[in-house]
């Protein structure tokens, strides 16, 4: 008689080594992203990896291992999840619901950043080239150029008057 023994094989993908559960394949992303604590205060955070059943996000500051958040992402919207570990300033998060394949392609399609050439960036103009030197009147001259066109602005005032009283007459 035969015995007939059935057995299923899980592969190990280093996960279990280091206490990691995870379950989906991670897809590196570096975008930018928010995350709101209970506070609901917006946090600046970058997006490290993604998945359809969590991520990696880098922060400056702290977050409550575990604690709710919800997390924006370009290309997604806002994710609730869980943040269940920490190294450093990197938090680990579970996603409350899964995504979909094709928000996380839409998500690692998204540029947040433009990075910026040093090209394109002005040039200061070089000593050589400095504006010229401003070149100031004497008081004499700029006293003459102050009281002529007072003058001249009342020689029109008194024009206008005896123009305007012509024209009454």
């Amino acid at each position: 008689m035969m015995m007939v023994l059935t057995a299923t094989v899980y592969v190990d993908k280093g996960g279990a080594l280091d206490g990691d559960n995870r379950q989906a394949e991670r897809r590196a992303v570096q975008a930018g992203a928010t995350l709101r604590d209970d506070n609901e205060a917006p946090i600046d955070a970058e997006l490290i990896d993604l998945s359809t059943s969590g991520c990696q996000v880098a922060l400056q500051g702290e977050l409550v291992v575990p604690s709710m958040v919800t997390i924006g992402v370009a290309g997604i919207g806002r994710i609730d999840a869980c943040v269940v570990r920490r190294d450093g300033d990197r938090y680990g998060c579970a996603f409350i619901e899964p995504l979909t394949a094709a928000a996380v392609a839409a998500a690692r399609a998204v540029e947040t950043v433009v990075p910026l050439s040093a090209s394109a960036l002005p040039t200061p103009a070089p000593a050589e080239q400095a504006l010229p030197e401003q070149v100031r009147l004497s008081i004499r001259s700029r006293v003459l150029l102050i009281v002529g066109s007072a003058v001249t602005a009342w020689g029109a005032v008194i024009a206008a008057v005896l123009g305007v009283r012509a024209l009454v007459s």
